[in-house]
């Protein structure tokens, strides 16, 4: 009977271990501190996380025996954070142990590795330098409370916001490509970012490889500092000259909010001016030796290839052929080779394509040209490869590619196609031929220069008077339709946008909402000023609506509007939704005292 029993709950009880090492697995352990450069008189705040997903009851670490600081008290939380996917419900659970540590000595200090149990498994942290100062050197340091951060971070880090711009790699050749990076890090909570000046690329070709549209910001340990931080703009630079080159700085504006301190106290924001560092580059002069003599510049790795769309065809019928490069680099300043047509094709049309994207942080596409052939004669021949040459900075070495040739058989058209070297006259397609229109001089010599108007031909005078009297009445008919059209357009118009901003309340997803409350002003703008929304240009609807009676201080809110609508698009969702409701308020509140002066400028005329 026992034995029945075991059997049936052992493979129970596997399955049960199983799953408890799995979710054991799935643990993350890490030790942060509040700042990485003190003084002697300051105190430290460690904290150790544990986070993952069913990991129980957690025993707090012992403090590791060091002689470089001393313990001056503890402390701990847990929080737990559930979600429900597809019906389907998974929690995870975060303990933070807290430790107040002061310095003992100054110098460059280490705060030892922790080593905390978790489900019988034990995980291990990373230690932390951390650069302790006298307490007059901590007062030359300013306010930022420590500016010599540890050798991985950024020179910013330390700060409580701060925009890191990276370039790698930082010695190129000249064409090669810089990847340069523009990240935010922040321990204070941004609600929004507004580029106020973008960074400057002089001698510098720059594509646009990646923009951020919101702020998804992320945890990042920094020197053992704890940020949240996010990619702003990812730029592929590639160098015009040789020399030292800089990228001169962006500047950003960062809308901080704080939380409330009591009960009485509703908050405020702050918003912040923020810079990034700036950059140097070294680039250096393209090899002279084993340049090729038909070496155009480009820099990267390529590929060439050509090929015609017909290999056999008549005299006089068309065909296409295809010259593409392809590869990594500066696709859009490519020269490429130019093909030899034979004397006997004509080429009708040339057309130049741009294909460009960005790949595993690379940079390229294809560029292709496209002609337009025309065979005269029959005959058999042969437009020869095309040898395209580039440098490889990897390799640091020329590369010369060439394509196949082309092999094209002409057979015998309807006709000859005469040719005249001096050039041609117009060309006519019959039937799938194309020919040359002779003129005929004889005809020219004897048509007369003037008509030849008899009597038979005046009764035709009245009729053409009378057409253009209905066309003049026709057109006055129509100003007026259109006229009256926009009239009643702007008599409507404010009911047109309430309804706009009422349906841009409802929706539930934000962008959605302000992309109504957008719609609802330049439909507003534009039905009032009896043109097409979408060709709504706001400076010179200003000028007009300021014609109309519409004072300055209405202009300028409506403008501010606008921008409030750009920047909470870029804020976070739950800041963004509440933004909806203010602007939606605002925006009706101030259509309809613009619509009010408009009015009442109209009845006054």
């Amino acid at each position: 009977m026992i034995d029945r029993i075991l059997h049936k709950i052992l493979p129970i009880i596997a399955i049960l271990n199983l799953f408890s090492t799995v979710i054991a697995e799935d643990v993350s352990v890490e030790a942060t501190v509040d700042r990485n450069v003190i003084t002697i008189d300051d105190v430290v705040t460690l904290s150790v996380s544990v986070e993952g997903k069913g990991i129980g009851s957690v025993a707090a670490p012992d403090f590791p025996a060091t002689d470089d600081w001393s313990l001056q008290g503890t402390s701990s939380s847990t929080s737990t954070s559930m979600q429900i996917i597809n019906g389907k419900i998974s929690s995870s659970k975060t303990v933070t142990f807290i430790y107040f540590l002061s310095p003992e000595k100054t110098g460059n200090l280490k705060i030892p590795a922790f080593h905390i149990n978790v489900k019988g498994k034990t995980y291990r942290t990373k230690p932390i330098d951390i650069t302790v100062l006298d307490s007059g050197q901590g007062q030359k340091q300013g306010s930022s409370r420590g500016g010599t951060p540890s050798a991985r971070a950024p020179k910013s880090a330390g700060k409580n916001i701060f925009v890191s711009a990276s370039a790698y790699p930082d010695t190129v050749y000249v064409g090669q490509q810089v990847t340069v990076d523009f990240s935010l890090f922040t321990r204070r909570d941004i609600v929004n970012v507004s580029f106020e000046k973008d960074a400057e690329f002089k001698n510098f070709w720059v594509e646009k490889m990646y923009e951020a549209n919101r702020l998804r910001l992320q945890p990042k340990n920094i020197g053992g500092v704890r940020y949240y931080g996010m990619l702003l703009k990812r730029i592929a630079a590639f160098p015009l000259s040789a020399g030292k080159h800089t990228v001169e700085p962006m500047e950003l504006t960062c809308t901080i909010r704080y939380q409330p301190r009591s009960f009485f106290d509703f908050g405020r924001t702050e918003d912040v001016k923020v810079n990034s560092n700036r950059l140097k580059i070294t680039v250096l002069p393209l090899p002279e030796n084993g340049k090729p003599a038909n070496f155009t510049g480009a820099v990267g790795k390529y590929s060439i290839s050509a090929k015609a769309d017909k290999t056999s065809l008549k005299a006089g019928d068309a065909l296409t052929y295809t010259v593409v490069v392809s590869g990594q680099g500066n696709i859009e300043s490519l020269e490429l080779p130019q093909p030899q047509i034979p004397a006997d094709f004509e080429v009708l049309d040339r057309q130049e394509k741009v294909s460009k994207k960005a790949t595993n942080n690379k940079w390229g596409g294809s560029k292709r040209f496209e002609y337009v052939l025309v065979p005269r004669n029959e005959g058999r021949y042969v437009i020869p490869p095309l040898a395209f040459a580039y440098f490889d900075p990897n390799r640091k070495k020329y590369i010369t590619v060439s394509s196949d040739s082309i092999v094209i058989d002409v057979a015998k058209g309807k006709g000859s196609i005469a040719y005249a070297p001096s050039g041609r006259s117009s060309v006519v397609a019959v039937g799938k031929d194309i020919e040359f229109i002779k003129p005929d001089l004889d005809y020219i010599k004897s048509a007369p220069m003037m008509p030849r108007w008899g009597l038979r031909t005046l009764w035709f005078v009245p009729l053409e008077l009378l057409f253009v009297l209905l066309v003049l009445v026709y057109r006055r008919r129509q100003e007026h339709k259109i006229a009256h059209w926009r009239s009643v357009k702007a008599s409507k118009a404010m009911k047109k946008a309430r309804k706009s901003i009422a349906e841009a309340r409802r929706r539930k997803d934000p962008y959605s909402a302000l992309s109504a409350i957008s719609d609802a002003i330049f439909g507003y703008i534009g039905d009032k000023l009896g043109t097409d929304s979408g060709a709504v240009i706001f400076d010179e609807a200003a000028a007009r609506m300021a014609e109309k009676g519409v004072d300055e201080e209405a202009i300028e809110q409506l403008k501010k509007i606008l921008d409030r609508v750009d920047a909470a698009r870029f804020s976070p969702m739950g800041e963004m939704a509440g933004n909806v409701k203010s602007i939606a308020d605002e925006t009706q509140k101030i259509l309809q005292k613009i619509d009010r002066m408009i009015n009442s400028g109209s009845r006054k005329t």
